[in-house]
């Protein structure tokens, strides 16, 4: 009977005809009651389980609790979601049915692909498939099986005429071919027909019961379903009634005084369309129990008055106040800057709950969001940093690992441009590396044996071509192979074999006997099958075919599957074990048999691979937290929804992909039982705001993190917000406020430690009201907060310093100190501070791997064609082009011929100027020992003329401050050991020939200048400091931290701000008094000197 009144409920309950029986009320508490006395006023027999069907797994784990609270236990429960129980009560029927899953999208779309492989019915569909694209092909066959999956669920009528014929849509078309292939009903408008048919002509048996919790979310054709297995079944409905007369008053939108409800107006036409397509024939629905007097929130806060006025009930007395006293806080929309800040945020918002209501504990928490993948991450990262409050989490169950990538990326190479990082990438997998036998150290040295053979791309020269570049014998894996096993064979240096130039494995130019052989024979083998994969890009086999050899072409030959059971990397190569058995079971139910081109299957194992199923949270574990979506949303004292951003949610419905889809589905006149979702998420919404008991908490990214300008919220954040304001009137400029609150941009803001800090000092606490409702619980940030607030420094990395060296002999004996340890000391004191009195050598970094062959040399590879140049007679001769083209030094082609020449040209250059100091180069080493303050300085100095006191330095490349310091600290160390004053040449083949002359001291001058460089390096045997080559000079240039200066410390990757030592020590930062002084001490006599 349609739109019972409360006088008619106890009529209802027993009127014969009634297919459903419902059981309403806003409280989801009270429907589990209900369904309890239900279970213990009508038992189930032994044997027989009692059946409860809900929307998903969580309210099913929270209501198997509640039934145990009022029955003593909940055992012999089956527990079921709408899918499978509708597919277990129609098989009950018909036996022919097998199940949904052969006409699920998953499954169709391999149906689909095979019939418009030679599909003919449609000129339209014919033209864009006619360069035989099978990628192309294969998407319109996915976006197919989901269009007609949604047809099948929401416009059966149209299956069903389609299926009848004679159809003159290609769709129609294709959908007829597509059933008439099975004899026996598959699809879910086939076995509603069937079922429709075997209970027709079944006699009348004892009715078992079923139960429906809060499945908010019906489509038609599940309805219709439904109400057959009413005729068998004793069907009884437990839903959510928003309001006191939803199901019981003419429409369902009124209260008791006739007047509408804003927000379920709004909010609540997801839960409307269900009661109209229930009641939509009459005499199928009793109402057996409706919302209780009793369960009518009296508290008296704002959370409690909205949910009374969804509700339609009147206030206790008609004195009662607008707006309960003091009661913003039960309903609170916190304004943030980011996802981090909103999970900050919600962790001090949740102490302060436990802190002001002791009886709330973090069980009595529910958190929701609408992006579960990005917020639960920050929920484990800030709450498990914290460790204050517990909280449970679904595991979301991955296909990851090593493996798998090493898997995808062997997929990926055919048809690529197998670039050197992608041939090597398998090899980070511990499976791949275990089967070549080849260890993470040596990985490092094959990754460095690629750099240096110089492999950029490509199989070998003729791949190129294929990909309409033109053929170059350098730098392609064929290449880079001859070179490392030419580089066995001979030692490097100016070969050609055959034109190939020797490269050796190791980058310290010598062997290790036979393990370099066999490492470089396991990596040959490696790179061989990988490079034979490319063969499969034009391959075509049937799922078997590419499941068999799957297994044996890579698995086989990539994995090794004696890994010790049981580690890391077993479970691993099972995961892709699992995979390749998925796509086959796939592609075996949907009963594919024809040719799947590669390209096909490796996106079919891409898409696999990137599926992930999420399981419930643990109740009783903490907070619980879940999707923001209706069937996982179950009560708690606390409810807290975050991520409630514009545009994140409601979510907008998929638009429509095919012409026929907008036709059957017109979106501006939907039929009743249509899906919205944007529909499906307000309702959602307002489910989680029903479900709070004493406070309901909201979240949103609201500011700018950039700019600080205000982003719109979720627009029912801007409706609920706004039904406020109106609800209780106040007369603040801006009412919503009372229930906003705007963060700050950083958890150590003052705003929200004015109390504490204001405490310390003996003063009251200013500020706004806005800011007196910000608080936090953080201690690090308070201490922060104060720290910027007394305008404090950071604290150092390395505050204070060590003892004295003890490497000091006790006596009064000078130290010994080296030259070269000086010199070195003068390039980086903190490396040194670090190496020699911590202990720490820090890794340096790997040889770069790159993808792309040179086009113009950058100034590293200047340097080493220059290197190779220099001291060749014949500089500019097809000898040495071939040899640094061999050595893969060259672009190619005239490219190569320019910079070979213009490197030439200033090498030769240099060369000539090196001429006029011929007593230099051919001087012999000369022995110094200085005597200094409590050290002996000792060493000993190349390419010094004793005749003329000329010191002469040069190199292939400019002169670098730090070439200036060492010619600076020798020339100093001969004046002092020889007594005698000296000057220093030094030459540079940069872009032009740069010239530097430096004029030595007095020796007094000198010793003493010593002496200054040796005091600051015991000084650096305590604490380091803040000197830097080649900054210290830049700076030293304007006495400005300008733009070459910047530079110098942090502009570019190889800066000396971005060295390890440098990161370490002084975190980026290097300005300072003491920096000056040093830089000002040390290089301002050197700067003086040089001309």
């Amino acid at each position: 009977m349609r739109n019972a009144t409360g006088e008619q409920l106890s009529l209802l309950m027993d009127e014969p005809d009634a297919a459903f029986h419902v059981h309403a009320s806003h409280r989801l508490e009270t429907l589990a009651e209900l369904l309890a006395e239900e279970i213990r006023r009508s038992p189930a027999e032994p044997l027989e389980q009692e059946r409860i069907v809900v929307p998903d797994a969580l309210l099913g784990q929270w209501l198997r609790l509640e039934l145990a609270t009022h029955l003593g236990i909940a055992a012999h429960l089956r527990v079921e979601l709408p899918a499978e129980f509708a597919w277990a009560a129609m098989r009950e029927e018909v036996k022919a049915l097998t199940g949904e899953s052969v006409y699920g999208p998953p499954y169709l779309r391999w149906r689909i692909f095979d019939r418009l492989g030679s599909w003919a019915g449609d000129g339209e569909i014919g033209s864009y498939l006619v360069d035989g694209d099978p990628r192309k092909r294969f998407e319109l066959a996915d976006r197919l099986a989901v269009a007609y999956d949604r047809c099948r669920v929401y416009r059966p009528e149209n299956i069903r005429a389609w299926q009848r014929g004679p159809a003159e849509d290609w769709y129609a078309r294709l959908w007829a071919e597509l059933a008439a292939a099975d004899s026996e009903p598959r699809h879910w408008v086939d076995a509603i027909d069937s079922y429709r048919e075997a209970l027709a002509g079944r006699a009348p048996a004892t009715k078992k019961r079923v139960n429906f919790f809060q499945v908010a979310e019906m489509s038609p054709t599940y309805v219709e379903a439904l109400r057959l297995a009413a005729s068998v079944m004793d069907v009884h409905l437990y839903v959510l009634s928003p309001s006191r007369h939803f199901w019981t008053g003419p429409t369902g939108r009124a209260g008791e005084a006739g007047k509408a409800n804003e927000l379920l107006d709004a909010w609540g036409r997801s839960a409307r369309d269900l009661r109209d397509q229930l009641l939509a024939e009459p005499n199928t629905v009793v109402v057996a129990s409706g919302p209780r007097e009793g369960d009518v929130p009296r508290a008296a806060t704002c959370l409690a008055a909205v949910q009374r006025d969804t509700l339609g009930a009147t206030p206790d007395t008609p004195d009662s106040p607008a707006e309960p006293a003091g009661s913003a806080d039960s309903i609170q929309v916190h304004v943030c800057h980011s996802p981090t800040r909103e999970v900050e945020i919600l962790h001090d918002r949740l102490l302060g709950i436990f802190d002001s209501l002791e009886d709330i504990q973090p069980a009595d928490v529910l958190v929701l969001t609408p992006d579960i993948d990005t917020y639960a991450p920050l929920i484990e990262a800030v709450f498990g940093a914290a460790d204050r409050i517990g909280f449970s989490i679904g595991t979301r169950r991955l296909k990851e690992g090593a493996a798998l990538t090493a898997f995808l990326d062997l997929l990926a190479l055919p048809g690529s441009r197998y670039t050197a990082t992608d041939l090597l990438a398998p090899l980070l997998a511990e499976s791949v590396r275990h089967c070549f036998g080849i260890t993470d150290t040596d990985l490092a040295t094959l990754r460095g044996a690629v750099a240096r053979s110089r492999v950029r791309w490509g199989k070998n020269g003729e791949h190129r071509t294929e990909l309409d570049v033109p053929a170059s014998a350098n730098h392609n894996w064929r290449r880079g192979l001859d070179r490392l096993l030419l580089g066995y064979a001979l030692d490097e240096g100016d070969v050609l074999a055959g034109g190939i130039n020797p490269c050796a494995l190791d980058g310290r130019g010598f062997h290790d006997g036979a393990a370099d052989y066999e490492l470089l024979g396991r990596f040959h083998r490696y790179c061989e099958l990988a490079v034979g994969l490319g063969n499969w890009i034009t391959a075509e086999q049937e799922a078997a075919g590419w499941t068999s050899r799957l297994r044996s072409d890579v698995l086989d030959e990539f994995f090794d599957a004696g890994i010790r059971t049981g580690s890391e990397a077993a479970r691993e190569v099972r995961t892709v074990s699992r995979l390749i058995e998925e796509f086959d079971e796939q592609c075996r139910q949907a009963g594919n048999t024809g040719p799947i081109p590669f390209a096909v299957l490796r996106e079919v194992l891409n898409e696999l691979a990137a599926q992930s199923v999420r399981s419930p949270p643990r109740l009783a574990d903490g907070i619980a937290v879940a999707s923001l979506a209706s069937g996982q949303i179950f009560p708690a004292k606390v409810v807290c929804t975050v991520g409630m951003n514009d545009r994140a949610f409601p979510r907008r419905s998929p638009p429509d992909v095919f012409d026929f889809e907008a036709e059957l589905f017109d979106r501006e006149q939907p039929k009743p039982g249509d899906p919205d979702r944007r529909d499906s998420d307000r309702f959602a919404f307002l489910e989680a705001l029903l479900a709070a008991r004493n406070c309901f908490v909201v979240t949103c990214t609201g500011r700018d993190l950039q700019e600080d300008k205000p982003i719109p919220p979720s627009v029912l954040v801007s409706e609920l917000l706004d039904y406020l304001a109106e609800r209780f009137p106040a007369s603040e400029p801006e009412p919503r406020d009372r229930w906003r609150t705007e963060h700050p941009l950083q958890p150590f803001s003052r705003r929200y430690f004015t109390t504490d800090i204001a405490g310390e000092r003996g003063e009251e606490a200013a500020g706004a009201p806005a800011e007196r409702k910000l608080f936090s619980f953080s201690h690090p940030m308070l201490q922060a907060a104060k720290a910027l607030r007394s305008g404090g420094e950071a604290p150092r990395r390395f505050d204070g310093q060590l003892d004295a060296d003890p490497n000091r002999p006790d006596d009064d004996a000078p130290l010994k100190l080296e030259l070269e340890d000086l010199i070195r000391f003068s390039e980086s004191p903190s490396r040194a501070f670090l190496r020699d009195r911590l202990g720490m050598a820090l890794s340096t970094r790997e040889d770069d791997v790159e993808n792309d062959e040179p086009l113009d040399l950058n100034a590293l590879e200047v340097w080493q064609l220059k290197s190779e140049l220099s001291g060749k007679d014949n500089l500019d001769d097809e000898a040495t082009l071939e040899l640094a083209a061999a050595r893969g030094l060259l672009p190619a082609a005239n490219l190569g011929r320019i910079e070979h020449r213009q490197s030439a040209a200033q090498v030769a250059e240099l060369n000539h100027e090196l001429k006029h100091f011929d007593a230099q180069l051919e001087a012999e080493v000369q022995g110094l020992e200085v005597d200094l303050e409590g050290v002996r300085l000792i060493g000993a100095v190349e390419q010094f003329d004793a005749a003329t006191n000329e010191l002469l330095f040069w190199r292939i490349g400019s002169v670098r401050p730090k070439d200036r310091i060492a010619t600076w600290l020798r020339l100093l160390a001969l004046i002092g050991s020889r007594n005698e004053a000296a000057s220093a040449r030094l030459l540079g083949c940069g872009r032009e020939l740069q010239k530097v002359q430096v004029l030595g001291p007095d020796p007094a001058t000198a010793r003493s200048l010593l002496a200054d460089w040796t005091e600051v390096w015991r000084e650096s045997r305590r604490r380091p400091l803040p000197f830097f080559a080649r900054t210290s000079w830049e700076w030293l240039e304007k006495q400005a931290w300008n733009a070459n200066v910047e530079r110098a410390w942090s502009g570019q990757s190889y800066s000396e701000g971005n060295r390890p030592s440098h990161q370490l020590i002084f975190n980026g930062k290097a300005e300072g008094v003491e920096f000056e002084d040093l830089a000002r001490r040390l290089l301002g006599p050197l700067k003086e000197a040089s001309s």
